[in-house]
């Protein structure tokens, strides 16, 4: 599954394991990285520039395919709101941005397993996330 993401997988493994030992994110931190969410799982991994460049924000949840609840980040983590730029989206959940906190404003919709290295309309808009159950 972490498979496409290469060396992501090992920092998203690292912040996993230190969000289970209670470790602080000192390596996260350090670049402006951030976590957001609750689950088992990596669903997708944004960036603050175009093409998959700077600081990441690892977005987490509860596999989509098995629950057919949605799930909501209501607000970014501090330092993030209006600064995402590109995501992977991993083949777990659809992922819906949206533009004003707590699910509002416009939005947009990414599909599982595709990666945006250009939100194009979307950049720097994002202030909340919606983690659905994949369409096809």
């Amino acid at each position: 599954m972490f498979k496409r993401f290469g060396s992501r997988a090992l920092m998203a493994g690292a912040a996993g394991i230190a969000l289970v030992a209670g470790v602080p994110g000192t390596a996260l931190a350090d670049r402006g990285d951030a976590i957001a969410g609750s689950g088992q799982v990596v669903v997708a991994v944004g960036w603050e520039h175009a093409d998959f460049s700077g600081a990441q924000i690892l977005f987490y949840a509860y596999n989509c395919v098995l629950n057919h609840e949605p799930q909501y980040i209501g607000e970014l983590p501090e330092g993030w709101n209006d600064r995402l730029s590109s995501v992977e989206v991993t083949q777990i959940c659809d992922v819906m941005l949206y533009e004003h906190g707590n699910q509002g404003g416009s939005r947009t919709r990414l599909t599982a397993g595709v990666r945006y290295p250009n939100l194009q309309g979307f950049n720097d808009l994002t202030s909340s996330l919606k983690l659905l159950r994949p369409v096809n």
